[in-house]
């Protein structure tokens, strides 16, 4: 595929299978990232804050990351993949002590039902470590 190729694409099902095998992930989340961007001015606040975040830790500023979680999860408590993110972002910043207490929170808390396989993950995490 080239450049020219590339930049015509309005569909971004080609452009994915062409990066399949060659995207590192941190290439694939700020993909992702991108898409969002498309979709910026429908986004709610909260939707922004998580959007963020995502990019920051995808780009490797976690400080930043850290803050937009914890924006984010301040807005929406009940939000467990928030706080997933968050421990995982932390994890990658090589705080592995807030990690594993940001971990231990998801583990100990009080999740709607559509959230539970996020305390499942954290459980399974924290006796790995």
């Amino acid at each position: 595929m080239t450049a020219h190729e590339w930049l015509a694409y309005t569909d971004p099902a080609p452009m994915l299978e062409f990066l399949r095998g060659r995207a590192t992930d941190r290439k694939l989340r700020l993909f992702g990232w991108a898409c969002f961007r498309c979709t910026w001015p429908l986004l709610d606040a909260e939707w922004k804050r998580m959007v963020l975040a995502q990019k920051f830790s995808a780009a490797g500023q976690f400080l930043q990351a850290e803050q937009a979680y914890a924006l984010a999860f301040e807005a929406q408590p009940a939000n467990a993949p928030i706080l997933w993110d968050r421990a995982l972002n932390l994890q990658q910043a090589a705080t592995s002590e807030d990690a594993q207490r940001v971990f231990q929170e998801l583990a100990d808390g009080q999740w709607p039902a559509g959230y539970q396989w996020a305390q499942r993950q954290a459980r399974q995490h924290l006796k790995r470590e």
